[in-house]
């Protein structure tokens, strides 16, 4: 007979059970199946996916000031954590990490905000490696999520697969199943973490993100209706920017005989090449001296702006003639395939949905999102709302305006 508590105190058979658990709740997920393993990643049913936790450092109020110039939004100093949790990635249990950023006051308990940050490309921007020392640097994602985290909200921050703890692996770039079920796992980690500390929340939560991480939030807010957590309430989501029909974005960087942020589509197929274990090889995608020293250019070690200067901007001279005649002329093929299988545009969310966009975002159509918010109205969406940001502002400019916005709508709800 197996002895169940020496199986059950072996370490490798903790892993083998936990790697079972979190792909059958991903497979779940993406099957929309409403069954007894909606729970299943709750502390009280299922093995905890938090791994450890570390205490990071703290902002003043002060500090918040100076990064968001006097912003009426901040209220409170913030303290942040880092955590290491176990998600499924490729058929395998890995440890990711991230960020949990607590509003430092007892006017307890706080609603809580799950934060997608946006592209990042090199290591130092993940989020669990943020330090006051880069407070004069680039602004990182950390110093966007801080806002919430000021205002009172507990907000979790992935640092996303491929950065952070799971540096060693390609990051799944606009990959519905992996940065979904990242993404949750973050929330359950941040729960177990809350849990753990004695530190009481209020059960509603929101979902933010833009540029990518509006891509993010989306796929996760889709994946959390479909398989609810059993002790939160999924309040509001708001996503900005987000490129949600990634198919059409690519249809229209390649209509364009020049493209200034070449990085975007570099990057798409590298990670798909990877992440997706595709049959041809590096070679097939890209020209050969750029298929040679792609893969340097994707190791964590360089920004986005450096990327895009060592990449041509005309996608004739990046990739190979008989690969672009496949994305513009054959729907069969494997790449053209995984883009329409990826993209979170044709649905109907449940959940109260802003949908935020600035019209002169340069990087991200607006019509991605306008064409996202008619295919949801048609699909019976109700409480859906569309932003258009004022002013001319650009991909990066509208960043901050939009979190903003969001946040003015979330607390209309979360103080009701």
């Amino acid at each position: 007979m197996i002895n169940f508590f020496r199986i059950c105190n072996n370490s490798y058979w903790l892993k083998k059970i936990r790697v079972a658990i979190l792909t059958m709740t991903s497979l779940a997920i993406f099957a929309s199946c409403q069954s007894d393993m909606e729970n299943l990643l709750e502390p009280s049913n299922g093995l905890p996916v938090l791994d450890r936790w570390e205490e990071m450092t703290a902002l003043s109020t002060d500090n918040l000031k100076d990064i968001y110039e006097n912003a009426e939004e901040i209220k409170y100093p913030v303290k942040l954590y880092k955590i290491t949790y176990h998600t499924p990635f490729k058929g395998s249990d890995i440890l990711a990490s991230g960020v949990i950023i607590l509003p430092e006051t007892n006017n307890s308990p706080f609603p809580i905000v799950s934060f997608q940050h946006g592209t990042i490309t090199n290591e130092k921007d993940a989020p669990s490696n943020f330090s006051l020392a880069s407070l004069n640097a680039e602004r990182s994602p950390i110093e966007t999520a801080g806002l919430f985290g000021s205002a009172g909200y507990i907000t979790f921050l992935s640092d996303y697969i491929g950065f952070g703890e799971s540096k060693e692996e390609v990051h799944p770039f606009y990959n519905k199943e992996f940065q979904s079920s990242a993404n949750r796992n973050m929330i359950q980690a941040g729960i177990e973490f809350l849990t753990e500390n004695n530190i009481s929340f209020d059960p509603k939560l929101f979902l933010y993100g833009y540029s990518e991480g509006g891509y993010s939030t989306l796929v996760t807010q889709k994946t959390i209706e479909e398989n609810p957590f059993g002790n939160l309430k999924l309040a509001h989501v708001a996503a900005g920017a987000g490129g949600y029909n990634i198919d059409d974005i690519v249809g229209k960087i390649l209509d364009k005989e020049e493209n200034d942020n070449p990085s975007f589509l570099a990057q798409l197929v590298y990670s798909y090449h990877h992440t997706m274990d595709f049959d041809q090889p590096i070679f097939h995608y890209f020209q050969d001296s750029y298929a040679l020293e792609i893969s340097d250019l994707f190791n964590g070690s360089h920004t986005l702006a450096e990327i895009n200067e060592q990449l041509p901007t005309n996608p004739n001279n990046l990739f190979k003639t008989d690969f672009l005649s496949e994305l513009k002329e054959n729907e069969n093929s494997e790449f053209k395939k995984a883009l329409k299988k990826n993209n979170i545009n044709d649905w109907s969310p449940n959940t109260p949905l802003m949908l935020l966009h600035s019209p002169a975002d340069e990087i991200i159509p607006f019509e991605n999102s306008q064409e996202t918010y008619d295919r949801m109205i048609s699909n019976g969406a109700g409480d859906l709302t569309l932003y258009t940001l004022n002013g001319d502002l650009s991909h990066a400019e509208a960043d901050l305006p939009a979190a903003k916005v969001a946040l003015q709508w979330f607390n209309s709800y979360s103080e009701e």
